[in-house]
């Protein structure tokens, strides 16, 4: 287990990551809170990775998992930016 802070930094450096991939889009549009959507988005992808190791004992292939996080990625951003609820303050 890592201490506290040193999992932060990590979280953190995966969520940066997310962020300018999503700022970098041509058509990300102007105003919205790309840091919040970044956390979001990588905490779906954590979680859907980490719990599919935790939980199965037979583990689907890789293709499933990624279908499945592209799935939920899909629907969280589509979701987020269509009711305009993610402008920056």
């Amino acid at each position: 287990m890592s201490p506290q802070a040193v999992y932060n930094r990590s979280y953190q450096h995966n969520v940066n990551l997310f962020q300018k991939a999503l700022a970098s889009a041509v058509d990300w549009p102007a105003g919205l809170d790309d840091a919040r959507l970044a956390f979001n988005a990588y905490t779906i992808v954590d979680s859907l990775v980490k719990q599919t190791l935790l939980v199965n004992s037979a583990l689907p292939s890789a293709n499933t998992v990624v279908d499945d996080i592209l799935l939920a990625l899909d629907g969280y951003l589509l979701g987020a930016l269509g009711r305009g609820s993610v402008q920056q303050s």
